[in-house]
C-alpha cells in the first residue's frame, strides 16, 4: 500500500468534514421539527384546556342560573 500524501489526506479529511457537517445539518433540522411539533402539541392542549375550562365555567353558571340557585361566599 502507497502511503497519502499530506495533501491527500488534507482532502480527504476535507471531505470527512464535509459529510460530518451535513450529517449535523440535518441531525439539527429533525431535531427542530420535532421540537416544532412537540411546542404546537402542547400549544393545542393547552388551547383546549382553557376551551374546555371556559365552558365548564359557563354550563355551571347556566346550571345556576336555571334552577335559581343561589351561592353564597
Amino acid at each position: 500500500m502507497s502511503k497519502l500524501t499530506a495533501a491527500e489526506r488534507l482532502l480527504k479529511n476535507e471531505e470527512q468534514l464535509k459529510k460530518l457537517s451535513e450529517q449535523r445539518k440535518q441531525l439539527l433540522n429533525a431535531i427542530k421539527e420535532e421540537n416544532e411539533q412537540k411546542f404546537k402539541d402542547i400549544g393545542i392542549k393547552i388551547i383546549k384546556a382553557v376551551e374546555t375550562n371556559e365552558q365548564f365555567k359557563i354550563d355551571f353558571l347556566n346550571l345556576i342560573k336555571e334552577h335559581n340557585i343561589g351561592i353564597e361566599f
